[in-house]
This record gives C-alpha cells, sequence and structure tokens, in this order.
C-alpha cells in the first residue's frame, strides 16, 4: 500500500518519504529513485497525452508498463510532434478557462464612452467606501485601460477599477423600492389583525 502511495506522487512534494519507503526495505535510494523517474518519464501527461521522453527525443522509451499491441494503438506522434503537443495543451487550457468562467459567474464589462463611472479608491479608514463618492465621465477606452474625467481631474485606470454609476443607481432604487414593499405589507398585516377590546 505505502509504494503504491509513494508511486502516485510527485518528487516535488516531499523527497524524505523516498528515503523513508526505502530504508526498511534495505533498496538503494539512487535505484528507486531512477526506477521512479523512468516511469515518470514514460507515462503519457494527460493534456498532451505524449509522454515527456516522447516529447523531447520524438521517439518511445523502452519500459515494462504494460502497452495495447502497435497495430491497435493510434500513432501518437504525427509528423510535426511540437505544433500537436502546443495546439492540445492550449485546447486544454481553453476548456480550464471556460469551466472556471462559468463556476465564477464571470462576464464582459460593457462600458462604453461617454458613460458615468465611479472610480474605485484605496481604503485609508473603516469609514471609506469602495468607491470614491465624485462621478466621472468615460472620455476613451483602449483595451481594458480607461480614461476618465470629472472636468478637475482625468485620471487613467484599468476597467476593473470602475463600475457604471446608473447600474448603482438603479441597484440603490430596487433595494428602497423592496424594502417600502415590505413595510407596507407589515403595516397592512397590523391594520387586518383583530384588536383586543378591554371590558
Amino acid at each position: 500500500m505505502a509504494e503504491s502511495k509513494w508511486r502516485g506522487r510527485t518528487l516535488g512534494k516531499d523527497p524524505r518519504e523516498i528515503h523513508q519507503h526505502c530504508s526498511p526495505r534495505g533498496q538503494k535510494l539512487e535505484q528507486e529513485l531512477y526506477k521512479f523517474l523512468r516511469q515518470y518519464r514514460a507515462t503519457p501527461h494527460s493534456t498532451t497525452s505524449v509522454s515527456p521522453s516522447e516529447a523531447l527525443n520524438n521517439r518511445k522509451l523502452k519500459t515494462t508498463i504494460p502497452e495495447l499491441p502497435l497495430k491497435q494503438q493510434q500513432p501518437s506522434m504525427p509528423q510535426d510532434p511540437s505544433a500537436s503537443i502546443a495546439q492540445r495543451d492550449a485546447m486544454q487550457k481553453q476548456k480550464m478557462k471556460v469551466y472556471a468562467d462559468l463556476k465564477a459567474h464571470a462576464h464582459k464589462r460593457k462600458i462604453e464612452p461617454g458613460e458615468v463611472v465611479l472610480m474605485r479608491q484605496p481604503k485609508k479608514n473603516k469609514l471609506t467606501t469602495p468607491y470614491n463618492p465624485k462621478p466621472f465621465v468615460m472620455e476613451e477606452k483602449k483595451g481594458s485601460i480607461v480614461t476618465a474625467s470629472n472636468g478637475s481631474q482625468t485620471v487613467t485606470r484599468i476597467l476593473l477599477n470602475l463600475k457604471l454609476f446608473l447600474r448603482i443607481l438603479q441597484t440603490a432604487k430596487r433595494i428602497v423600492k423592496r424594502k417600502m414593499k415590505k413595510r407596507h405589507q407589515e403595516w397592512s398585516k397590523s391594520l387586518q389583525k383583530p384588536r383586543k377590546t378591554f371590558r
């Protein structure tokens, strides 16, 4: 059980574990290390589906790892291996990005020049608001870099440091409306309750 646990890990995590694994059995550390490295270099990578040795030397490494016969195997290395590895790697990274964006509910900010925005400000004390209450008008946008001004001051910031002013007003109005509705419901319920009469 200890052997399978140790084989599943990479050496970068804890090299002392290899020494502890080898010493009670009387095995030499160097031999076990070479055996581990040979198996690691011959195992196909999950992203590229090509082993590190095969990617480096452009040929398969002879090992005792069980494999399918050559007739049943698909050709693992095409004419240009580095291009296909890079392509598969890019594809896997794109998959991970899409998954992470879905989990985080990420979306592009749709702020155009001419719109009123609020700027994020550094927190100085407990009472400091996350955004500067003075609104800015966005003048220019180059990719994710934005230039905005409020008449007396012109600033250049990243798009992440901006928030659409109208969206904040709409959210505030929605919250106020919800609170007013709740108060009205509570008030109407209190009127409907029968009053106690004392005799």
